[in-house]
């Protein structure tokens, strides 16, 4: 491996740098909505039908354009038609009324006695013993820090105000007599002081100002500011903010507290809320993402119909004209009722998780409706859980691919990488389901995908070393038919060192080294070019591997590296067709009045070491061991026999019954304690 990635160390690099640098494109415009949208699509997994309890009163398009033809109002309408809605509503004893409509500080033109409908518009509100209207928060010191030096410059260039100036000026419009009255200070712990993170995301929020009759009837000051992500969705809410010193409550968690008799404390932590006695997890931000409800069958009574809706809502205009319509005023008991816009006029309508369109009053309801019937609360995974997530799944990659053959076909390491991504796909959803952890999706399948993506480059760019290994190998030392059997199937050629049954076969030129003297370099060229062509020709016929050629002298050998279990006779066949070749060459030289040449063959079988030896520099596919050294000391016994092929008594002991050969009897050689037994081949028997 060492040697593979210094041979290929730069294109490794360029693998690794494209990778990474699309893991920061992928980090810096995709990761984050790509998160989002899953989050969108698990949510679907644990939503569950809406309570009944609810009930939305819609200041919908029919409701603004019947009341506006009815009483020649135009909206926004005078408070005396909210005062006689909210009437109607609590004749049916409710338990509690959300006002989420904004009533203007100033008096509408058609109050012609204004100050007879703020009295009665307050004294409706009164009625109620829950009666909670929701603020809008403008803005937050974290959407300045987003641009923090052009915002100050500004104010510095355009008013001549410092931030702090500019804040306390903002100061003088709010109702700061309520928020000292009706601030949660008392009720809330904060643990978060020391957390910097959060503590921001709490603190400097203006607040718009609104009737002060509101303020007065509302039990609790309850505060609402929708959240969104940047794809513009509204996916989580605030439950705390911070006005200066005050500490004021989401909308839906201050009347959830002011029903509440025991008044319970409120705890806040870095990572969650204890509320009611519920513990509700908290992101880093201090934000909370409510179960989303899924719609349900029920009766719209105003209309007498079955409609699918998440939540029971009836037409502002129907509970206006309650006693001129069949709609009961028991609809609304034991009920929360929230009052709120349904219309696009109002503005207040947001993406929801999926990109579906809700009302402001809907996300109360939500809100609501979690905080009273669910346990399982959605909680953010911290960023160490999500790191470890992603090695995890690396890890696994890494595990698999261990052991996987680096020949595997394409398709086995895409299939595996694809179960590995599906299994953690839906072990991820269960979790987000059941457990209700929401732990990070893309990120660790984008980088379980990219570690896979680069094992896969690796393994095409050792597939493609080892082929070229094989064809830099064996493309000039075996016969075409072996060396493409070789290609077809490279992935099982062996290079490194192994030991296998083999033929090894010597031949040298005898007297040519002496005769070689006389003639010119040309010449001696010319002998031994033509003498070797037709040599390797015949080798090659016989799936024989040229070993390398030494001087006048060739060493071949057969059985590797593509194993022949008939090599020995494969051997002596290719040894005398090399005699024949070598006597057709003769004739064919004494006709050009050339010298002719004689020959010495010798073949040995046994085990021997096959393999790639030498440095990283210079590697030579060769045989080595006591068989090749017997081949070599049987060559040079004859010129002293005075034969042309030798073989050992290991060869012919394989082919003795398809040879005809003469004993040469016991011979000492070079190398061996022990006489051997040599034979001459003298052709092969006919069958």
């Amino acid at each position: 491996m060492k040697d593979f990635i210094r041979k290929y160390y730069l294109a490794i690099g360029y693998i690794c740098f494209a990778l990474v640098f699309i893991s920061i494109i992928f980090q810096v415009f995709l990761a984050a909505k790509l998160e989002l949208m899953a989050f969108d699509l698990r949510q679907t997994f644990r939503m569950k039908p809406a309570a009944q309890d609810i009930v939305i009163v819609g200041m919908d398009d029919t409701s603004i354009t019947e009341l506006s033809r009815i009483l020649k109002f135009r909206y926004p309408f005078p408070r005396g038609v909210f005062a006689r809605a909210l009437e109607n509503i609590n004749q049916g004893n409710p338990a509690a009324i959300i006002f989420d409509l904004r009533v203007e500080t100033q008096a509408s033109e058609w109050d012609n006695q204004p100050e007879y409908a703020d009295k009665r518009l307050f004294e409706a509100m009164k009625q109620s013993e829950n009666f909670y209207s929701v603020h809008m928060l403008s803005f937050s010191l974290n959407d300045i820090l987003k641009n923090k030096k052009e915002f100050i410059d500004n104010l510095n260039n355009k008013y001549g105000l410092t931030l702090e100036e500019y804040l306390k000026q903002r100061a003088k419009n709010l109702p700061l007599e309520y928020i000292k009255e009706k601030n949660f200070n008392k009720y809330i712990v904060d643990n978060t002081k020391e957390n910097f993170s959060a503590q921001r995301n709490i603190v400097y929020y203006n607040i718009v100002p609104a009737l002060p009759a509101v303020y007065q009837a509302s039990k609790e000051l309850g505060v609402i500011n929708i959240l969104k992500d940047e794809d513009n969705v509204a996916r989580a809410i605030q439950p705390v903010f911070k006005l200066y010193d005050y500490y004021l409550m989401h909308i839906s968690f201050a009347a959830l507290h002011g029903l509440n008799e025991n008044r319970s404390k409120i705890t806040l932590n870095n990572n969650n809320m204890i509320f009611n006695g519920k513990k509700i997890p908290l992101d880093e931000n201090m934000k909370y993402y409510p179960n989303w409800r899924k719609p349900v069958e029920t009766i719209d009574k105003g209309f007498s119909r079955n409609v699918k809706i998440k939540y029971q809502q009836i037409p502002f205009y129907n509970v206006y004209f309650m006693d001129k319509n069949p709609l009961p005023y028991d609809i609304f008991k034991d009920k929360i009722v929230i009052i709120t816009a349904t219309t696009e006029i109002a503005k207040d309508h947001h993406l929801s998780p999926g990109k579906k369109l809700v009302y402001g009053g809907e996300i109360i309801a939500t809100v609501v409706d979690n905080i009273l019937n669910d346990d399982n609360f959605l909680a953010k995974a911290p960023l160490w859980l999500n790191i470890l997530t992603v090695l995890f799944l690396i890890g696994l990659i890494l595990i698999i691919y261990k052991y996987l053959s680096v020949y595997n076909p394409l398709l086995v390491y895409v299939f595996y990488t694809f179960i590995v991504v599906i299994f953690y796909v839906v072990i991820n959803i269960i979790i987000f389901a059941k457990f209700s952890l929401w732990l990070n999706l893309v990120n660790p399948v984008f980088y379980a995908t990219i570690t896979s993506i680069f094992f896969i480059s690796l393994r095409m760019l050792y597939e493609k070393d080892k082929r070229s290994t094989v064809e830099n190998t064996f493309s000039k030392y075996v016969s075409p038919q072996v060396y493409n059997s070789l290609l077809s199937d490279y992935k099982n050629v062996d290079l490194k060192a192994y030991r296998a049954d083999i033929s090894v076969l010597f031949s040298d030129i005898r007297g040519f080294t002496s005769m070689s003297e006389d003639l010119s370099p040309e010449e001696v060229s010319r002998y031994l070019n033509e003498c070797f062509e037709e040599m390797v020709e015949v080798i090659f016929q016989h799936n024989g591997t040229i070993d390398k050629f030494m001087g006048d002298a060739i060493m071949a050998f057969f059985g590797a590296p593509i194993a022949d279990e008939d090599h020995a006779m494969n051997a002596v066949k290719a040894g005398l067709q090399m005699v024949e070749a070598l006597h057709r060459l003769n004739d064919r030289w004494l006709v050009q009045g050339r010298r002719t040449l004689n020959i010495g063959i010798g073949i040995n079988s046994g085990t021997a070491l096959v393999g790639n030896f030498g440095s990283p520099k210079l590697m030579d596919y060769t045989v080595i061991g006591d068989t090749v050294n017997l081949a070599s000391r049987l060559e040079s016994l004859n010129k002293q026999e005075d034969s042309n092929l030798l073989i050992s008594a290991f060869t012919y002991q394989q082919i003795k019954d398809r040879v005809n050969v003469r004993i040469v009897g016991p011979r000492k050689v070079k190398g061996k304690a022990d006489d051997i037994i040599v034979y001459e081949v003298l052709g092969l028997k006919e069958t």
